[in-house]
């Protein structure tokens, strides 16, 4: 899973509920621009994931868009859920691999990337311009 876009609008006036959208490719064998789109107006879905993605990014010096991470579900229970499980959306390093690796990876990636021509900065103009104009779409 490579992450691509991460839209969040966060309740304000007129009581808005939280809204998430998280679109990533998956597999490693896949199309480039073949991907999966991840919608949630969970709070602790969104919270997570933000905090993941912003972690990801500044770790491996902003090539989020080249690391092999793993979207996961997990589950965990409150007093205030009376013990029943909630369930939320988390983004990890693939299974049997540490940070370090995945960001050795990911790095070679890019590189393979850049000498190919393919410059992801230039792809995520337009992503960020669609992204600021979907506050106008109805879901």
């Amino acid at each position: 899973m490579s992450a691509r876009l991460f839209k969040t609008e966060l309740p304000g006036a007129y009581g808005c509920k939280p809204y998430a959208r998280l679109n990533v490719q998956i597999g490693e064998d896949e199309e480039d621009l073949g991907t999966f789109i991840f919608r949630t107006s969970g709070f602790n879905s969104i919270r997570t994931l933000a905090a993941r993605l912003a972690y990801y990014q500044a770790v491996s010096d902003n090539l989020l868009a080249c690391l092999p991470l793993a979207l996961r579900l997990r589950a965990k229970s409150t007093t205030m859920s009376h013990r029943a499980p909630i369930y939320y959306a988390d983004i990890t390093v693939r299974e049997g691999r540490t940070v370090v690796e995945t960001i050795v990876e990911a790095k070679e990636l890019h590189e393979r990337r850049v000498a190919d021509g393919y410059d992801q900065a230039v792809f995520d103009v337009p992503t960020v311009r669609d992204s600021a104009a979907a506050h106008l779409k109805s879901w």
